[in-house]
């Protein structure tokens, strides 16, 4: 009687990459890189409009150093009147009267104290219009408001961006893990595929043992 052993067939697993992950990282990685040149563009912008409100808004005009009424003073303080050049013996019996002049010279108004220069009046009325032309300027208007989109724009982008890192940051711990999960299962797939070939040799082996055992049995009969 012979036993006819037929040797089993060797298993071969093939296992395949999960690419979920790693698809959805990249795209989340190239938006997120989006969002941030598209910042970065708008904050150029921003800038720009910046320097273009800066250069479009006048310059207050320089003050006189000294007003008409400065001068006036200044040219009242330094004169030098008669009552002072003359040293006359009867300079002591009218020392009040002398107070009393200075007291009326200092308490005299002078026509340019009491009303406005022409000159005055044209310079406040030029530095009012420029302020009201300031404040009433199209362009600045324009230029604030889109200041102030732009503003807006970047703040949504800032938020966008915060998000999209806490999203690429939890993709990529996720991915950290699947990619420890997948080392691990061709870790024990390495292992198993050692054993199944170790058993594969045992079997062979034990057949030819177990042939050579028969014909030993047929001879001997």
């Amino acid at each position: 009687m012979s036993v006819c052993v037929t040797p089993q067939k060797s298993v071969t697993v093939s296992f395949t990459p999960v690419k979920l992950h790693d698809s959805l990282y990249e795209d989340l990685q190239e938006k997120y890189n989006k969002e941030v040149e598209e910042r970065k563009k708008l904050e150029a912008e921003l800038k720009i409009l910046q320097i273009k409100l800066m250069n479009q808004t006048p310059q207050p005009a320089p003050q006189n150093a000294m007003n008409h009424r400065d001068i006036a003073r200044h040219q009242l303080s330094s004169s030098v009147f008669s009552w002072q050049q003359e040293r006359t013996p009867s300079r002591a019996s009218s020392s009040s009267h002398d107070a009393s002049l200075k007291r009326n010279y200092a308490s005299i108004q002078y026509p340019w104290e009491q009303e406005e220069t022409p000159s005055k009046r044209g310079l406040r009325s030029d530095a009012g219009n420029r302020s009201f032309c300031d404040s009433n300027n199209p362009a600045n208007d324009q230029l604030r408001s889109q200041n102030q989109e732009l503003r807006s724009r970047v703040n949504e982008l800032d938020l966008q961006i915060q998000v999209q890192e806490k999203e690429l940051k939890v993709q990529l711990s996720k991915l950290q893990e699947t990619q420890a999960l997948l080392d691990k299962t061709r870790g024990e797939l390495a292992e198993k595929d050692k054993t199944l070939t170790k058993s594969r040799d045992d079997l062979a082996q034990m057949t030819v043992q177990l042939q050579q055992s028969v014909d030993k049995v047929r001879t001997v009969r």
